[in-house]
């Protein structure tokens, strides 16, 4: 049997953003492998029904476990003679390639889930992430990118790739994420707590620097004044977790915003909202807004590559420029009073 490694840094990877390539591979005859660090590893993975390699290797390009994790992947690839490897998330794609061109495996692919360096990015971004991925895409095969501003970047800058793809982000079930009814979502609002008046601003993403739900939190604040209903849904885990918890109670928003953590029931939360909003400064197509669309909420998110992609100003929601609070929140305002643009905007989106 045909034999194929997915190479990440991290785990969950392999379960929020493979499964549809751990399908096509299946379909295709491969026998599937996935190397990353395990140790957030969730009872999710066994689902996936691939073998599963822990690898030492940790998301900054300055710690030196990735050495140890080089060392490690090139004795795994010489160990199980993989027909192909699917590299993913900027160390994975570093240490996947560089070991497969040691034991000489020539299919390689490499998805760039949004490269470090884009328009806006810090300096220090094009000097690390820049050079490494223009050096690398020699050994790489099928580069795939999934927004159009990383495409044309590796294209217009002549990476060196056998091929470049541009691949619209890893796809949706849109028979899990479609609309209620407005009987369903307030039924549902019941369940989880919530009234009918609530205004329900929602989030879904790891709590960290880059998807910045800290201005979210400062956002709402400044919204409860004059719509004493707002709340402020935050979905997903992170290492800002208490960082964030600390900041709502000083804020004294304990009752206005709800860290939720992991959740199995995404589809449901965001059927009992009332607008999807992101104040994220980096994506590659973010799947969340997507699911947020097909449930037919409309968008207000930061006009940053991978956002501007999939949501049309003015016609499915409103961009506001990255970091800033004020517009955002005028653009919250305005929309919570635009009960029919908005049903116009959810059919749009849809």
């Amino acid at each position: 049997m045909k034999k194929a490694l997915i190479v990440s840094t991290v785990s969950r990877q392999f379960t929020l953003f493979e499964r549809g390539n751990i399908e096509v591979l299946k379909e295709l005859g491969y026998e599937i492998h996935g190397a990353a660090n395990y140790e957030d590893a969730t009872p999710a993975l066994e689902e996936l029904g691939i073998k599963q390699h822990h690898i030492d290797i940790q998301r900054s390009p300055f710690e030196l476990d990735n050495f140890k994790a080089y060392k490690q992947l090139v004795k795994l690839m010489k160990e199980e003679e993989f027909d192909l490897v699917h590299c993913h998330a900027p160390m994975g794609g570093v240490i996947g390639r560089l070991a497969a061109k040691s034991v000489g495996i020539k299919n390689v692919l490499y998805t760039a889930h949004g490269f470090h360096f884009f328009k806006g990015a810090p300096k220090v971004n094009w000097l690390v992430y820049y050079p490494i991925e223009k050096f690398l895409s020699r050994y790489t095969n099928t580069l795939i990118t999934i927004n159009k501003e990383d495409y044309n970047l590796a294209v217009n800058n002549k990476f060196r790739a056998k091929n470049i793809e541009l691949v619209n982000g890893i796809g949706l079930n849109l028979e899990k994420f479609s609309p209620v009814t407005e009987e369903e979502k307030y039924r549902l609002r019941e369940e989880y707590g919530y009234s009918k008046r609530d205004k329900i601003l929602i989030y879904v993403g790891e709590l960290n620097e880059g998807k910045n739900q800290a201005l979210l939190i400062q956002a709402t604040k400044e919204l409860s004044k004059d719509i004493k209903d707002i709340r402020l849904l935050l979905v997903g885990e992170g290492k800002l977790k208490e960082e964030y918890n600390s900041l709502i109670k000083a804020e004294g928003l304990e009752s206005k915003v709800k860290l939720l953590g992991y959740r199995k029931d995404v589809c449901e939360l965001l059927s009992i909202s009332d607008i999807y909003i992101s104040a994220s400064r980096r994506e590659g197509l973010p799947v969340n807004i997507m699911e947020a669309m097909a449930i037919g909420l409309p968008i207000i998110c930061s006009k940053i590559r991978g956002q501007e992609d999939l949501v049309d100003d003015m016609l499915g929601g409103r961009l506001y420029e990255m970091d800033n609070k004020v517009e955002m929140i005028n653009k919250i305002k305005a929309m919570l009073e635009e009960d029919t643009e908005n049903k116009k905007k959810s059919i749009y989106n849809r």
